[in-house]
C-alpha cells in the first residue's frame, strides 16, 4: 500500500470526503484535476488505474516508506523474451459496518491473433484495510507477461474491470501494449539472421564455421546454425527480468536482497522413495519384483520429472558403498548370485553383477591418479575387471536387453583402457537402439577427458558432434555432458571449448520438457554465473523464487553470486 503523499507517477487521486452520491472525486496531478484515461479512471468516490512495468523488482519498489516515491519504468511495447507485470491499482473503496472492504476483477486479455481469455470475480482485496482508505492499494491480481517464441506478435490488449462491492461501483480499465520479434538468437539460420538484420559489415567463413560481424553484434555460426551470439556494445536498457513470472494472482517474486533458503527438490524425493523400493525388494531377496519393475522400466523407456530414466536409477540404487567392509561386499555377491541362479537369463541381475564387480575393483584400487596407487591393489583391481568383462561378453548374447548393459560395460573400458575406436564402435550400437539415453553420452565425454584417455577439446567435440545424430536429443544432450563435466572444473567455459550458448540452448529444451525440475534450473543458474551471463542468471535467480538446491551449490558460496547476480549496474 502506498499513500497519497507519494503515488505511483505522482499521481494523485483527491478524495473530498462526500458521499458517494455527491460529485466524483477527481485524479490530480501537481495539485491539479487531470482527465480520466484508459487506464486510470474513478468512478462514485472510488478509482482504479493499470500501470504495465518491466521492472522484475517492482514489488521491493513499491513496499518502501511511503515518503519514497517509486521509481517504476512503464512500457507499452516488449520483445519476444521480455518481462513484464501488469499492475492494478485502486483507491477509496467503501469499508463494510466492520471496517473490511470487498473487491473484485474481471479480467479480459485479447490476443493479436483473436484469442481471448476471461477470468471473472478475481479476488482484488478483501477485509480490513492496512491504510487510510484514501490511500493507493496495489490489488493481489498482478498479471505477469512473458513473450514466447510462439506468442503472436502485434497488440495485446488487457482490460481489467475493477468492483468495489460495498459502494456498487464499477471501473472499466483498458491498457495495451505491442509485442515485436527480438534480435538473432542460437538456433536461428543464417537466412533467417540476415533476413531480420541486413548484411554485414563483415562475413569470414572457416570450414563450416561462418561469422558475421554487426555493428552491435558478433554472431558465430556452424553448419548455417547460429551457435554463439557476443554483444559488441553495452545495450541501452539491459533487461533484467525472471525466466517464468507467477501467473495471475500468484505470489511476487521473492525479495532478492533476503537469504536463499536450501530445498528438496520433490523429484529428489520421488526418486529416493522408488531407489528405496529398489534396494528393499533386492535385501528382501524378492527378485520376481525386481524382474518384473526392470522389464517394465526398459520397455515403457520410463523416466522421472528430470529426465533420467528410471532403470538407471534402478541399478544405481543397488550399488555399495566403498566404506562397506568385505563381508558386506562378499554377502552382496552372493544374493546377486541367488538371483542370477533364479533367473539365469535375466538382463537386469547380469547387469547388477557387472555393477558391482567394477565398483568392487574401483574400490580395491581407489581413485588417485595410477603413479599414486598402491602396487597391491592393481591385482585385485585387474582381476575382477577381467571377471566383469566375461559377464559382459556373455551378456551380449541374451535375448533380453536393457541400455543399461553397454553403460556397465563402459565402465568397465574406462579400467581396462579400451582403444577410443572400440569404445565409439560400442557406442554407436548402443545409440543406435536408444538414441535419447543420454547417460551414455555423459559415460563418453568423461572416458574422453585429458585425464583419462582424451586430449584437449576431444569431450567436446564429440558433444557437439552428437547434437547432430538423428532421433537423438540435440542441444539437450549437449547441456546434460556440460551440466556433468562442470564438477571437474573451477570454471568450464574457461578451462575447455565448452560453449554457453549451446548449453543455454539446451537448458531451454530441459526446461520446456522438465519444466518442474528444481535440480535443473539450478544447474543453469550457476553455469550462468560461471558464463557471466548475468540477464541469463537473474532470469534463473528470479524463476528459483529464494529457493536454491544444496547439491548443486554445494562447493560454492550461492550468497556471493546471489550479490553478483542482483548487483546495479
Amino acid at each position: 500500500m502506498r499513500s497519497l503523499a507519494a503515488l505511483l507517477l505522482a499521481v494523485l487521486f483527491a478524495h473530498s470526503g462526500r458521499g458517494a452520491d455527491e460529485d466524483p472525486p477527481l485524479w490530480l496531478q501537481d495539485g491539479k484535476p487531470i482527465a480520466d484515461t484508459e487506464s486510470r479512471k474513478s468512478s462514485s468516490g472510488f478509482g482504479a488505474a493499470l500501470i504495465v512495468t518491466s521492472d522484475a523488482d517492482w514489488e521491493k519498489k513499491w513496499n518502501t516508506p511511503a515518503y519514497e516515491v517509486p521509481n517504476l519504468r512503464t512500457v507499452s511495447r516488449l520483445s519476444r523474451g521480455d518481462r513484464a507485470w501488469i499492475l492494478t491499482l485502486f483507491a477509496n473503496p467503501q469499508t463494510d459496518s466492520e471496517g473490511g472492504v470487498d473487491v473484485t476483477c474481471d479480467i479480459r486479455i485479447s490476443r493479436p491473433n483473436g484469442k481471448v481469455t476471461d477470468d471473472k470475480g478475481v479476488t482484488a482485496y478483501k477485509g480490513p484495510l492496512k491504510g487510510a482508505a484514501n490511500s493507493q492499494f496495489l490489488a493481489d491480481t498482478v498479471i505477469a507477461f512473458v513473450g514466447e517464441d510462439s506468442d503472436p506478435l502485434g497488440d495485446w490488449v488487457v482490460e481489467v474491470t475493477v468492483h468495489d462491492l460495498n459502494r456498487n461501483a464499477v471501473v472499466p480499465l483498458k491498457t495495451t501494449f505491442t509485442l515485436v520479434g527480438g534480435g538473432p538468437r542460437v538456433g536461428d539460420t543464417y537466412k533467417s539472421v540476415v533476413a531480420q538484420k541486413g548484411r554485414p559489415s563483415s562475413e569470414v567463413d572457416v570450414e563450416r564455421v561462418r561469422f558475421l560481424t554487426y555493428p552491435d553484434e558478433t554472431i558465430k555460426f556452424r553448419d548455417d546454425m547460429a551457435v554463439e551470439i557476443k554483444q559488441l556494445a553495452e545495450k541501452t536498457a539491459p533487461r533484467e527480468a525472471p525466466a517464468s513470472a507467477p501467473n495471475a494472482g500468484t505470489a511476487a517474486p521473492w525479495d532478492s536482497s533476503m537469504p536463499m533458503s536450501f530445498e528438496k527438490d520433490p523429484i529428489d524425493t520421488e526418486i529416493a522413495k522408488f531407489r528405496a523400493q529398489v534396494h528393499r525388494s533386492f535385501t528382501e531377496d524378492n527378485f520376481a519384483e525386481l524382474e518384473q519393475l526392470s522389464a517394465q522400466l526398459v520397455r515403457e523407456k520410463s523416466r522421472f520429472g528430470d529426465g533420467f530414466w528410471k532403470i538407471y536409477h534402478f541399478h544405481d540404487a543397488l550399488k555399495l558403498a566403498n566404506s562397506k567392509s568385505d563381508d558386506v561386499w562378499a554377502a552382496r555377491e552372493a544374493r546377486i548370485e541367488r538371483w542370477e541362479a533364479q533367473y539365469p537369463a535375466s538382463i537386469a541381475a547380469r547387469v547388477v553383477h557387472i555393477g558391482f564387480l567394477t565398483d568392487y575393483a574401483w574400490r580395491a584400487r581407489g581413485s588417485a591418479y595410477a603413479d599414486k596407487v598402491k602396487a597391491d591393489a592393481w591385482g585385485p583391481f585387474e582381476n575382477r575387471l577381467a571377471q566383469a568383462y566375461i559377464l559382459y561378453q556373455a551378456a551380449l548374447k541374451f535375448e533380453e536387453r536393457s541400455p543399461m548393459l553397454w553403460y556397465a560395460g563402459q565402465t568397465i573400458a574406462l579400467g581396462q583402457g579400451w582403444p577410443v575406436e572400440e569404445v565409439m564402435k560400442s557406442f554407436a550400437a548402443a545409440k543406435a537402439s536408444e538414441p535419447e539415453f543420454w547417460h551414455y553420452d555423459d559415460e563418453i565425454t568423461y572416458f574422453l577427458l585429458p585425464r583419462w584417455y582424451g586430449s584437449d577439446g576431444d569431450w567436446e567435440r564429440f558433444a557437439e558432434a552428437e547434437m547432430q545424430r538423428k532421433d537423438g536429443l540435440g542441444a539437450e544432450g549437449y547441456a546434460r555432458s556440460v551440466f556433468d563435466l562442470r564438477y571437474y572444473y573451477q570454471n568450464i567455459f574457461k578451462e575447455t571449448r565448452a560453449q554457453w550458448p549451446l548449453v543455454k540452448q539446451g537448458f531451454l529444451l530441459l526446461h520446456k520438457k522438465y519444466p518442474d525440475s528444481k535440480v535443473l534450473l539450478n544447474e543453469y543458474a550457476y553455469l550462468a554465473c560461471v558464463a557471466e551471463d548475468r540477464p541469463s542468471a537473474r532470469e534463473a535467480f528470479d524463476e528459483m523464487n529464494g529457493q536454491a538446491n544444496s547439491w548443486v551449490w554445494s562447493k560454492v558460496k550461492i550468497a556471493d553470486y546471489q550479490e553478483w547476480v542482483y548487483r546495479r549496474p
